[in-house]
């Protein structure tokens, strides 16, 4: 995908599927949740994502970018601090956090994720591939 692709598609562009919340992350209502995938380019990559009334743990995998397109959501941060997100506002969840949603009514998002390797897992991983190495070659 090249950068002027990504730019000239627009987000009403493609449609959304189904893509189910984790029934066990669901702590109240029915939320029904739909994203669509505009790309990727190995490290980035976008969606947009849409969801009905209801509230559910998130986990991130990676680092989550967005901007509310449509509707508003209450979102609750791991410091348990609530944050209202409407249309127009942008935030960033880490890699690994846990997040509350509470969507009242309904919420589309524009989301970019940032699949990259933080550099304290880098080092960790390249400590263990020289021990490893070292291993090999002492035995």
């Amino acid at each position: 995908m090249t950068w002027l692709a990504a730019l000239r598609a627009h987000p009403a562009d493609r449609p959304l599927n189904a893509a189910p919340i984790n029934p066990d992350w669901i702590i109240a209502g029915q939320p029904s949740a739909r994203c669509a995938g505009h790309g990727q380019d190995g490290r980035y990559s976008t969606a947009v994502w849409d969801c009905t009334a209801g509230t559910f743990r998130w986990h991130y995998g990676h680092e989550e970018t967005i901007c509310i397109l449509e509707g508003e959501a209450l979102v609750t941060g791991p410091d348990g601090v609530d944050r209202r997100l409407g249309a127009g506002d942008v935030a960033i969840f880490a890699a690994g956090a846990w997040f509350r949603w509470h969507v009242p009514d309904y919420v589309r998002k524009f989301a970019i994720f940032d699949r990259h390797v933080p550099l304290r897992s880098l080092v960790g991983e390249v400590a263990v591939r020289v021990g490893r190495k070292v291993m090999r070659r002492a035995a």
